[in-house]
C-alpha cells in the first residue's frame, strides 16, 4: 500500500477515452512510434494527434499508418496518407517522425460505430490550418 496526500479537487478529471464528435479540429502530433504489426508481417507508424483548440482541446485521436506492411496496397495507402499529413503540416521531406510533432494540422474526424455504439474515432482528411492574421493599416 502506498501512502498518498492527494486532493482530487485540485485537478480536473481526465476526459477519458470517449470519442469526440465528427467534425474538423485543429490538432498536432504529440507522439509518434513505429510498432510491429500484430500480424507479424510488417510494422506501422502510430501518430497521436491532440486537439489544440475548442471544446475538445487536449483530447487525443490515434492514427495507425501501416507504412511497413508486406501488403503493397496497404503500404501504398498508408504512405499516401502520410504524404497528406506532411503536406498539411508543411513538411517537404520527412526523415524522422518527430519532425511531425507540434505542427498544426486541420484534421477531419469521423466516428466508427459497432452495434449502435460509438467505438472509436477515425481521421478521414488532413489540411493546413489557416490562421487569420489581422490586416495591417
Amino acid at each position: 500500500m502506498s501512502r498518498l496526500d492527494f486532493n482530487p479537487a485540485d485537478f480536473s478529471a481526465a476526459a477519458g477515452a470517449a470519442v469526440i464528435p465528427s467534425g474538423q479540429y485543429a490538432a498536432e502530433v504529440i507522439d509518434s512510434a513505429k510498432r510491429p504489426a500484430r500480424s507479424g508481417d510488417g510494422d506501422f507508424l502510430q501518430l497521436t494527434f491532440q486537439v489544440v483548440e475548442g471544446e475538445y482541446r487536449h483530447r487525443v485521436v490515434w492514427v495507425r499508418l501501416h507504412v511497413g506492411s508486406a501488403n503493397e496496397t496497404v503500404s501504398r495507402m498508408a504512405k499516401e496518407e502520410l504524404a497528406a499529413i506532411c503536406c498539411a503540416a508543411g513538411i517537404d521531406r520527412l526523415k524522422n517522425s518527430s519532425e511531425l510533432h507540434h505542427k498544426p494540422v486541420l484534421i477531419t474526424v469521423g466516428v466508427r460505430h459497432r452495434g449502435g455504439a460509438d467505438i472509436s474515432n477515425i481521421v478521414r482528411a488532413y489540411a493546413p490550418v489557416k490562421r487569420v492574421t489581422p490586416a495591417s493599416f
